[in-house]
């Protein structure tokens, strides 16, 4: 078979959990299914990025127009500024630079069986194909946080799409109430990072002192509320004080808030984060802290909680429906809190140090459902898709 996988907006080292999820895509079908043709559309000047991340072994493609307005933009930053106001101002001129692209693209579809959207925020343009849409959470359909031209894009590609995926029970179910027509092409195919490599992996090596978020610092990850109840809880606990890490991209703006915030707490000691780290570093900070932290109040699931899981650690978690949804449907508990209420979240810490030991059982638990969830299971599911859908071409 023949694969491609729109992948022109993610960017390595920047695009967070959605490269992970491509990288994770891309080598298990590699591995799985080694007759396959694989290509990826990729943002121009990425090539040597994808090359370290997924190999020599893959078609790697990236669309001539973007390609020739970037080499533009490189000669001159004059032409990239008016170049990027254009798009932005007129959307005759975006319009006319995908017409210069809609041929190359109809060329690109007639040598793949079936593309593949990892990340549902891209512009649905394979319109000729047939095509497997990844939608992870419906962030832009809300109204605080939203983007309605995404949303209208995203509604398109349900509608338009061959086989719709979701990853986990909260968006198969928010999918169902909103399109019912979906259900005949709806999947849930869950999955998980980075495979069990090694009972080094899978094996708590040290309670360290400290909390660990792996999230950008994005306004509704909620570092606010977090850092305000920790503060609470070492107030009130000078003995058993403990200290939060955070890691993912970083926004400039967000972090004078951030910083503000903390200079006000007085908890500047207790606070660091790190920005983007390598997966080795990931690694390190899952198997070396006292448990896992996520306070978002917007997930399509927290990978916080997967990855947490895998390490056997212990986990305090937003009450979000999504997070509710998957521990009913996987029969799991953890200790959770409101994330609008930061004493609510001090008050779930308190809980954490006084029964760590029943959490560390319930994290185990977890690592015991999980761990048949792997890349080949993932990868495995969605090629029987896409074979369907080459056998119905």
């Amino acid at each position: 078979m023949k694969i491609l996988f729109e992948a022109r907006s993610i960017i390595p080292g920047k695009s967070g959990g959605i490269e992970n999820y491509l990288y994770m895509l891309v080598n298990a079908w590699k591995t799985e299914f080694k007759d396959d043709e694989i290509s990826l559309h990729i943002p121009p000047g990425t090539e040597q990025k994808y090359i370290d991340k997924v190999g020599v072994d893959v078609n790697l493609l990236v669309d001539p127009v973007y390609k020739r307005t970037q080499k533009l933009g490189d000669r001159s930053r004059i032409i990239k500024l008016i170049t990027t106001l254009l798009v932005k101002t007129i959307p005759r001129f975006e319009s006319a630079l995908f017409g210069l692209r809609k041929e190359w693209i109809r060329q690109m579809d007639e040598k793949v069986d079936v593309v593949i959207y990892p990340f549902q925020r891209e512009k649905y343009v394979h319109d000729s194909s047939k095509v497997i849409f990844v939608m992870h959470d419906f962030r832009e359909w809300d109204s605080n946080i939203g983007n309605r031209s995404i949303m209208d894009e995203q509604i398109k590609a349900i509608n338009e799409s061959s086989a719709i995926v979701v990853s986990w029970p909260y968006p198969k179910k928010r999918l169902l109430e909103l399109f019912p027509k979906s259900r005949l092409k709806l999947f849930e195919i869950p999955f998980l990072y980075d495979p069990f490599v090694s009972n080094k992996l899978n094996t708590a090596d040290h309670i360290g002192d400290f909390l660990y978020y792996p999230s950008a610092n994005a306004v509704h990850k909620n570092h606010e509320n977090l850092i305000i109840g920790l503060s609470m809880y070492n107030l009130l606990n000078p003995n058993k004080q403990l200290r939060l890490i955070c890691t993912g991209p970083i926004d400039p703006k967000r972090k004078v808030v951030l910083d503000s915030l903390i200079d006000k707490h007085h908890a500047k000691q207790f606070i660091q984060f790190l920005g983007f780290v390598s997966r080795e570093k990931v690694f390190d900070l899952y198997r070396n802290c006292f448990a896992v932290a996520t306070s978002s109040k917007y997930e399509a699931f927290s990978g916080a909680i997967l990855e947490a899981y895998k390490f056997k650690k212990p986990v305090i978690a937003s009450s979000i429906a999504p997070n509710v949804e998957f521990l009913k449907k996987y029969g799991l508990e953890l200790n959770l809190f409101d994330p609008n209420n930061p004493e609510n979240i001090q008050n779930a810490l308190q809980e954490l140090t006084n029964n760590y030991s029943k959490y560390s059982v319930l994290s185990i638990q977890g690592f015991n459902v999980l761990k048949y969830i792997t890349p080949e299971y993932t990868v495995t599911k969605f090629r029987e898709i896409a074979q369907n859908l080459s056998l119905k071409n």
